[in-house]
């Protein structure tokens, strides 16, 4: 015997219309099989794959992934093994780490060393 599938219920009572593929993933994804280069062009709320995101970084994937696990780049996951980053969030942590850069003089070898 099958159970009867109940529809969730819309606050105010009426049905909530049944989830879509569409209504579930809202954001424009990076098609399989496309490298993306740089962030030119993308939308804030495209979603990139990991391995774009070390493309675009120019860094090996397992160090992007750690960036990711750390929190360092914000994360989106998609089902149980899938990570997306968006390229909104991937442009503030390049503007972040930029600023970090300019704010950081160097110090001469001598200078820290002189009495």
């Amino acid at each position: 015997m099958q159970k009867k599938r109940v529809p969730p219920v819309a606050p105010g009572g009426t049905p909530a219309a049944p989830a879509t593929k569409q209504s579930l993933q809202p954001h424009v994804s990076t098609p399989p099989g496309v490298r993306i280069a740089s962030l030119d062009g993308l939308g804030d709320e495209t979603l990139l794959r990991l391995t774009d995101v070390a493309h675009i970084l120019a860094e090996d994937y397992s160090t992007s992934y750690r960036r990711v696990s750390t929190g360092d780049v914000p994360s989106i996951r998609l089902g149980a093994r899938s990570l997306r980053v968006r390229a909104g969030d991937l442009r503030a942590y390049l503007a972040a780490r930029e600023r970090r850069r300019d704010d950081s003089v160097p110090t001469p070898w001598g200078a820290r060393h002189a009495s």
